[in-house]
């Protein structure tokens, strides 16, 4: 049954070249009618078109942008956010979120558009100084703050919840509250996604509220070492962040969560000597003038805040929130550039960072096109609206979500992921291999086809025996 499934999926993902729906796929997920995009797209042919070599299918978009067609998918990540709180408000289930991620992702791929539009250099401009695509940034940010502080109240033991609709179901067994935890945790991965594309930003406002999910996990450092550390040293030893060949996940996150915060400091002391030009800051200075002892000093204030006003019941929940918030970013990182690397020269300086140092994939507007991260890493200064899908780039074998799953398994992951690595190495220095691709279009090989049907076995199986565990558990738990 279990390969059944798995070949279904990968027919499902067959589909999605199929031309006979694709009319109707703009007015639910966003993107150009393919009617409009006949009348503007940009040939190849008339020349120097990035992001379209390997005879690709990028189509480059001459358009104003449209509040129902460009803005409002962007509001699907809120309003997801208020269904999954409004079913378990009304009947308590934990588990249908799970469901909707790994068995409904083919059928939104199915239904969704082809991800396959860039904006015209005439476009990107008006695009990229529009403020509509601000406030479904601000507005999951706040709804995600909102759910935080609700779960806390919901935890504590020290408020009477009796008579409240917002608080009648209450975890009581391990298995309900890991789920509900997961839950509550997958949308702060989101937040994440949305504090990171407001960080980007110049304005001091904008930066405040992009590290807001981040301190909600206290993770506040991360303003400072992902702007100034990682998107200097992406893809090289010095930067933590990235992952490298045959390193699996659990290494990977226990060592970027302390390069992290050592990185953090190191940088705070070269600023003092920078400051004091060239004297090296006194102990006092190197501690009371860091960044990193305001962020510990938050993060202090923050526990203290919620053991006093709401109990020991919901500190613990803070630190499992925690947990899953550093597992969930830490785990985005790590899939994002594994086992890239730039070049060094002769005279030890790196190559400039271009778009074969991140992993891309299909991208939508739930996820803030976080997987165009080849031209957000490139073009660090493009705002999530305008980033560039580019046919070349290293492109992951699987979404990034169900990469998330696959990454747990190290000994597939490695079966899966390493051959496209090395792919582009190979076509870096100059020698293309037929036996196995690593561009979003580029045709499948035999061991492309392999792998995928592998991987989808994998994911099924882990829905499979994900939902009938938990929801068993969870079921008996709730008739005791």
């Amino acid at each position: 049954m279990i390969t059944q499934l798995a070949s279904f999926s990968l027919f499902l993902h067959e589909l999605l070249d199929l031309q006979h729906i694709s009319h109707m796929k703009h007015l639910f997920f966003g993107g150009t009618d393919p009617k409009t995009q006949e009348k503007v797209a940009v040939s190849k042919a008339s020349g120097k078109v990035e992001g379209t070599e390997y005879n690709g299918h990028v189509v480059v978009v001459d358009k104003e942008p449209s509040f129902l067609v460009d803005v409002l998918p962007y509001y699907g990540n809120s309003i997801l956010l208020v269904i999954n709180h409004l079913i378990y408000l009304y009947t308590g289930y934990i588990l249908t979120p799970f469901w909707y991620m790994y068995m409904g992702c083919p059928f939104t791929n199915l239904l969704g558009p082809k991800d396959n539009e860039n904006l015209t250099k005439r476009s990107e401009p008006t695009f990229a100084k529009d403020k509509r695509f601000l406030p479904p940034l601000y507005l999951y940010v706040c709804l995600n703050a909102a759910s935080w502080v609700w779960q806390l109240t919901l935890m504590s033991e020290s408020m009477d919840h009796t008579d409240s609709f917002l608080f009648r179901y209450k975890p009581e067994t391990k298995a309900q509250y890991f789920c509900f935890s997961f839950h509550f945790a997958f949308s702060l991965a989101n937040a994440i996604t949305a504090g990171h594309e407001l960080m980007h930003k110049r304005e001091f406002v904008n930066k405040v509220m992009g590290t807001l999910p981040y301190s909600m996990f206290l993770y506040t450092h991360f303003l400072d070492e992902h702007i100034q550390g990682h998107h200097k040293n992406v893809a090289t030893p010095e930067d933590p962040a990235t992952a490298n060949l045959n390193e699996n996940v659990f290494h990977f996150i226990v060592r970027s969560t302390i390069g992290s915060h050592v990185k953090t400091y190191e940088r705070e002391v070269q600023r003092m000597v920078r400051r004091n030009k060239g004297v090296q800051p006194t102990l006092a200075q190197k501690v009371f003038e860091n960044k990193l002892t305001f962020c510990f000093l938050l993060h202090a204030a923050i526990l203290s805040t919620i053991y006093l006003t709401l109990g020991w019941a919901s500190l613990k929940h803070q630190l499992v929130y925690t947990l899953f918030g550093v597992l969930f970013l830490e785990g985005i990182n790590y899939l994002e550039h594994y086992g890239l690397q730039r070049k060094k020269d002769e005279n030890g300086y790196y190559e400039a960072i271009n778009k074969y140092h991140s992993w891309n994939q299909r991208t939508a507007p739930i996820s803030f096109k976080l997987q165009r991260h080849s031209d957000h890493h490139a073009h660090s200064y493009r705002p999530y609206q305008i980033l560039r899908r580019f046919d070349e780039a290293p492109t992951l074998p699987f979404d990034y979500l169900h990469c998330f799953v696959l990454q747990f398994c190290p000994p597939l992951w490695f079966y899966c992921v390493n051959p496209r690595v090395q792919a582009v190495k190979d076509f870096h220095e100059g020698k293309p291999r037929s036996d196995v691709t690593f561009g979003c279009d580029q045709p499948l090989t035999e061991q492309d086809k392999h792998i995928q049907y592998l991987g989808y076995c994998y994911m099924t199986l882990f829905q499979v025996v994900w939902t009938c565990y938990f929801g068993f558990f969870i079921k008996m738990s709730s008739s005791l």
